[in-house]
């Protein structure tokens, strides 16, 4: 049992790594999520099968939009991590293809297409994470659509094909399975980094034994009760070869400084503090940026499933 007072505000949390996605094993499907932002329910205009533009090869593709045209150039993700093998860019609303588009391969040769964007913000050969914003959404190439009058046909066009090239049902995806049209699923793809840009928005984490938390202005501000405070993430699926280090911009005045970091894996599901690693957070109150490096057995070869961070 740790006692705490005061006040800790968190500005940024971060998975990161010395050699990000160095080696990719290809192995089996990859484990999807919505590819875009975590707490936002896009609606499916389109979904499997449709006799207008989804057959063929794009069977099982999927169109993601907002209202009107408030999905326009909003942060498109990468459904699971892997390797840029295409970036087709320059092309302009009304051009009969998928416009400015976005090409990854996954796992055991799985591939996602990320078709009408606006900005393409990655380059081919480049490895990305789950969650790692590639670009955003856009009505260029055969984009049709009245709903918005300024960028009309304004959305995601979303496609999969497995290692033989053949159309793939892309589920489960952030736990949904049988996308139909009109449909809202709600994201859970957060990423490896959480800014709290978003007033309201905790991107996941959630405070626990704490007298009030809120999110605004970039910080997650959390009051923690007198014992055992502590914030916990959504469920994860990061490979632990590919991070070795968790980064936090936090500032605090709760009264020793002793935080700890605890993790969970596939293999062990529960927290245990053979799952932990400590440092010491400075405590007069300023913002400091703070690198743990993450070791032991049970961290190494391992999928990290959740994380806990007691301050």
């Amino acid at each position: 049992m740790t006692t705490r007072k005061n006040v800790a505000l968190i500005a940024t949390i971060g998975i990161v790594a010395t050699m990000l996605m160095a080696s990719v094993a290809f192995a089996a499907a990859p484990e999807l999520k919505l590819p875009y932002s975590g707490g936002e329910s896009w609606v499916i205009t389109q979904a499997y099968n449709t006799e207008f533009t989804h057959n063929g090869i794009d069977k099982f593709a999927l169109d993601f939009t907002l209202n009107g045209y408030d999905a326009y150039d909003k942060p498109i993700l990468a459904v699971a991590s892997g390797t840029v093998i295409e970036v087709d860019s320059g092309h302009v609303h009304g051009e009969h293809n998928y416009g400015n588009k976005v090409v990854i391969r996954h796992e055991d040769g799985y591939t996602s297409l990320y078709g009408h964007l606006n900005q393409i913000l990655v380059q081919e050969d480049q490895k990305v994470a789950q969650g790692k914003k590639i670009g955003t959404a856009g009505n260029t190439g055969f984009s049709p659509g009245t709903a918005c009058n300024l960028y009309p046909g304004t959305h995601l066009h979303f496609r999969m094909l497995n290692k033989d090239g053949n159309p793939y049902k892309p589920e489960p995806m952030s736990g949904y399975t049988n996308f139909a049209t009109g449909q809202r699923p709600l994201s859970d793809n957060y990423g490896n980094t959480w800014n709290f840009n978003t007033p309201g928005n905790a991107e996941g984490w959630k405070a626990v034994n704490a007298e009030e938390s809120s999110v605004n202005g970039g910080r997650y501000f959390v009051n923690p009760k007198q014992t055992d405070p502590y914030i916990q993430s959504a469920s994860l699926s990061l490979s632990s070869d590919d991070y070795n280090a968790i980064e936090i911009n936090m500032a605090s005045n709760c009264p020793d400084g002793n935080a700890r970091i605890y993790f969970t894996t596939t293999d062990f599901p529960d927290y245990s503090e053979d799952k932990r690693v400590s440092f010491k957070a400075n405590n007069d109150g300023g913002w400091h940026t703070y690198t743990v490096y993450m070791a032991g057995d049970l961290w190494k070869g391992a999928t990290i499933t959740a994380l806990l961070l007691f301050f």
